[in-house]
C-alpha cells in the first residue's frame, strides 16, 4: 500500500522544480534580450564609426563630372586618405564648398600643394620642383565634346595645404577656377567605389599621367 503521507511532499517538490525551471527560463530570456540589445547597440556604434571615419555614401548631383560620373549615381567615399593627406593628381574627391561649407562638391584633383597652375583656355600647365619650367597636363579622361570653346587665362599659386580641383565637364563646372584653391581640411575623402544598380560595384581608379 502506498504511503499517503509522502504524496503531498512529492507534489510540493515537483512544484518547486517547476517553479525553479520557470525562473531559470525567465532569467535566460531576460539575459538573451539584454545581450541582443547590447549587440544591436554595438553594431550601431560600429556602423556609425565606419560612416564617420572610414566610408560614407554619396549621390552625384549635376553634370559637372560627365562623362565619367553622372547625375544620381551612387558612390562610396573613403576618408582614410584624408587623415594622412594622401591625395594624388587625378583623384576624384568630395569636399566642402569654400564659399558655403553646407554644400558638398565632387571634383578631380588637378594641382597639388605648393604647385603653380596655369590655365589657358583648355590647356593646363603644372609648375613644381620637378618641372620648374612647367609641363602640360594630358587628360585622356575628358570628353572633347564637353570642353568649353574659350576660358579666360589664369594663374594660381597653391599653398602647402591646398589643392586645385576641377570638374571633368569643364564647360559646366563650378570649381577652383571660380573659388580658387581648396584647403585640405575641407576635403572629406576620395571616391572609392562606384555603384551602378544592386550589387554592381566598380572600383574607382586614379588615372596615370605620362609625366609622373
Amino acid at each position: 500500500m502506498e504511503d499517503k503521507k509522502n504524496q503531498p511532499e512529492s507534489i510540493i517538490i515537483n512544484n518547486e522544480k517547476q517553479n525553479t525551471a520557470e525562473i531559470n527560463t525567465g532569467k535566460k530570456e531576460k539575459k538573451f534580450f539584454e545581450n541582443s540589445v547590447v549587440l544591436i547597440i554595438v553594431i550601431g556604434l560600429i556602423a556609425l564609426a565606419i560612416r564617420l571615419f572610414v566610408f560614407q555614401p554619396y549621390i552625384v548631383s549635376g553634370q559637372s563630372m560627365e562623362p565619367n560620373y553622372h547625375d544620381n549615381e551612387y558612390m562610396l567615399v573613403e576618408k582614410i586618405s584624408g587623415y594622412s593627406k594622401n591625395y594624388h593628381r587625378g583623384d576624384v574627391v568630395v569636399f566642402k564648398n569654400p564659399n558655403n561649407t553646407n554644400e558638398v562638391f565632387l571634383k578631380r584633383v588637378i594641382g597639388l600643394p605648393g604647385e603653380k597652375i596655369q590655365i589657358d583656355k583648355n590647356d593646363i600647365k603644372i609648375y613644381n620642383n620637378k618641372y620648374p619650367g612647367g609641363i602640360a597636363l594630358q587628360e585622356d579622361y575628358l570628353s572633347k565634346n564637353l570642353l568649353p570653346k574659350e576660358y579666360a587665362k589664369a594663374n594660381f599659386s597653391l599653398e602647402n595645404n591646398q589643392y586645385f580641383l576641377m570638374g571633368d565637364n569643364r564647360g559646366n563646372s563650378i570649381d577652383s577656377r571660380i573659388f580658387g584653391p581648396v584647403d585640405e581640411n575641407l576635403i572629406i575623402g576620395k571616391t572609392w567605389l562606384e555603384m551602378n544598380g544592386f550589387l554592381n560595384f566598380e572600383k574607382i581608379l586614379t588615372p596615370e599621367y605620362s609625366f609622373l
